[in-house]
C-alpha cells in the first residue's frame, strides 16, 4: 500500500486530505511543519509528500529542498493558494512533481497523485539495482532479501554455490553477497570462479563470514 505524507499547518486540511486519500486506498501520515515532516521521513518510507507551500514558521520551498536532498526518490506535490501559484511553479524547478491549488478539486488531485506515483515506479525500475544473495541458511537469506527489498533493491536468492555461479552468469547482478560456508563449493571458491570469468569478473562481491580472516591469501577472491 502506497504511503503519503501530508504536511500542512491547518488541521482541517490535514484531516480532509487524510480522509479522502484513505478512501482511495493510500496509507496516510500527517505533519504540521518542516520539523515533523523530517522526523516522519526518517521513521517511515513514503512514496509521496503533499507539501503546503505556506507553512507557519517554515518555508515550503526550504522544506522541499531538504526533502530532495535527503530523500531524492520521494516525490513532492505542492499545495498552494491561488495567490502563490508563481511560487508553486518555481518549486517545480526545484524538484516538485506538480502543484495543486486550494480549494481542492479532488478528481484533479487524485489524477495527479496517480500519475506521480506511476512516474516514480517507472523511474525506480530504471535505476533499481539487482543483488544476488547466496546463502544456505534460508532464514538469513530471507532476512537479507526483506531488508534490501525495503531499500528498493531487486533481490534474488539461491542456497548453494554451484547454483549461485549459474545465477550470477544469468542475472549479471550489480552485487553478490555470499556466505563463506555453503553446500557444494564454498564462498571462497564461488568468488574465485566468478572473478576468473570475464562475464562476472567486474561484479563486486561481499562475503558473509563468522570466520576470522588473518592473511592476504584468504582474500584472494577479491583480487
Amino acid at each position: 500500500m502506497k504511503k503519503i505524507l501530508v504536511v500542512d499547518d491547518e488541521r482541517e486540511i490535514r484531516e480532509l486530505l487524510s480522509i479522502e486519500l484513505e478512501k482511495q486506498g493510500y496509507t496516510v501520515a500527517v505533519a504540521r511543519n518542516g520539523e515533523e515532516c523530517f522526523e516522519k521521513i526518517k521513521q517511515e518510507k513514503f512514496e509521496l509528500v503533499l507539501l503546503d507551500l505556506m507553512l507557519s514558521g517554515d518555508s515550503g520551498i526550504a522544506v522541499l529542498e531538504e526533502i530532495k536532498k535527503t530523500e531524492p526518490l520521494v516525490e513532492v506535490i505542492i499545495i498552494t493558494g491561488h495567490s502563490s501559484v508563481a511560487t508553486a511553479l518555481e518549486s517545480m524547478k526545484k524538484g516538485a512533481y506538480d502543484y495543486v491549488a486550494k480549494p481542492f478539486n479532488f478528481d484533479e488531485l487524485s489524477d495527479k497523485i496517480k500519475k506521480c506515483l506511476e512516474k516514480k515506479r517507472l523511474a525506480e525500475e530504471e535505476i533499481r539495482k539487482r543483488i544476488l544473495v547466496i546463502d544456505d541458511d534460508i532464514q538469513t537469506a530471507q532476512l537479507l532479501k526483506d531488508v534490501l527489498t525495503e531499500k528498493s533493491f531487486e533481490v534474488y536468492t539461491t542456497n548453494d554455490g554451484n547454483t549461485g555461479i549459474e545465477k550470477a552468469r544469468e542475472l549479471l547482478p550489480d552485487l553478490i553477497i555470499t556466505d563463506i560456508v555453503l553446500r557444494g563449493i564454498g564462498g571462497w571458491d564461488v568468488c574465485e570462479v566468478l572473478k576468473k570469468d570475464k562475464l562476472t569478473s567486474s561484479i563486486p562481491i561481499i562475503i558473509l563470514s563468522g570466520i576470522m580472516i588473518r592473511t592476504k591469501d584468504e582474500v584472494r577472491s577479491f583480487e
